[in-house]
């Protein structure tokens, strides 16, 4: 500091001095500010997508899970072969009244996307269908697997969760005797103008099969 800087400030009265020496002192740069907020910001981001992905379903063993009762296509008994007549159904279920030791075969010839059964008390299970939130085991098949299968099969003691808000554990579906109806499409869910019938129009094919308790 040289002799004029110092007659300067023996010049200036004492509360200007300290506001001049207070504005030298070093202040944290903006850049440095906004960084550090930022980076508090992306904590709490980080902290709240953490608690929003937490999981919804049960996670299941492979071998009690719904894909676990995919079937096979080696062979067929008598009941299980399809009609190949000209004007056979889009969808053939066998066999036709079975228990909960068979195996139901599904012959497909119909685009599908989508696998539903339909129990006599009217609960719905979605075997599968695209984009599912459950996990993967939660399906018989995935459903872009499903649309290039023209025959499927699946035991009767089928495991599956109800299309039911509050019920997201696997339940058995055949689980009731009576007639239960098994539908297959690609549109479910679609809303259809009131003068179109969705299965005549071919959106979607449906049969029906019927369970009986064995004693």
């Amino acid at each position: 500091m040289n002799h004029s800087e110092n007659h300067l400030r023996s010049q200036m009265p004492v509360g200007l001095l300290a506001s001049v020496l207070l504005s030298s002192c070093s202040v944290e740069p903006a850049h440095d500010r906004q960084t550090t907020a930022s980076s508090t910001t992306i904590t709490v981001t980080a902290s709240s997508t953490a608690s929003s992905t937490t999981p919804l379903f049960r996670s299941v063993p492979d071998d009690k899970s719904t894909a676990s009762a995919l079937v096979p296509l080696t062979s067929y008994d008598s009941r299980q072969m399809p009609d190949t007549a000209l004007y056979a159904p889009m969808l053939q279920c066998s066999p036709a009244v079975f228990s909960r030791r068979d195996t139901i075969t599904l012959h497909i010839d119909a685009p599908h996307t989508y696998l539903m059964v339909t129990r006599p008390d009217s609960v719905s299970f979605s075997l599968t269908y695209p984009q599912p939130q459950e996990p993967p085991n939660y399906m018989l098949v995935p459903s872009d697997m499903f649309a290039n299968m023209p025959v499927i099969r699946f035991r009767a003691d089928i495991r599956a969760t109800p299309a039911m808000y509050g019920r997201d554990t696997l339940e058995t579906v055949f689980d009731l005797p009576g007639k239960y109806v098994i539908q297959i499409g690609e549109k479910f869910g679609t809303d259809y103008d009131d003068d179109v019938d969705p299965e005549a129009a071919g959106i979607f094919h449906r049969c029906t099969i019927r369970h009986v308790v064995e004693k």
